[in-house]
């Protein structure tokens, strides 16, 4: 018979959660997304997705907001900030197929 793992086999890092300062982070960037008409503000939060995601870079945010980051792996940073991006990569695809832009990506989409 196959052993299922219990709750209690689970891993020391999995029960931490993220950091609030991330959560709010997190949540600030996608809310741009979120208007009925885009803006130019969603480019911003492109920058500022891709300074923090990809290229690791804490210059320039709040000490709470870097320290935080600091404070748990770099996976569980892209975990969950996953979801977020997921969700504005959408928006904007779907902006610029209502557009009728479907031909390029522009340097928000990539």
């Amino acid at each position: 018979m196959v052993k299922r793992k219990s709750l209690d086999d689970n891993e020391p890092e999995c029960g931490k959660g993220i950091p609030f300062p991330i959560q709010t982070f997190l949540w600030r960037q996608t809310s741009a997304f979120l208007r009925p008409k885009l803006g130019k503000q969603y480019e911003a939060s492109c920058v500022s997705f891709e300074r923090v995601l990809v290229e690791n870079k804490l210059h320039g945010l709040s000490p709470a907001l870097s320290e935080a980051i600091q404070s748990i792996s770099r996976w569980e940073l892209v975990q969950a900030a996953l979801p977020h991006v997921l969700h504005c990569t959408s928006i904007l695809l779907s902006n610029r197929n209502k557009l009728g832009h479907q031909d390029k990506l522009g340097v928000a989409e990539t």
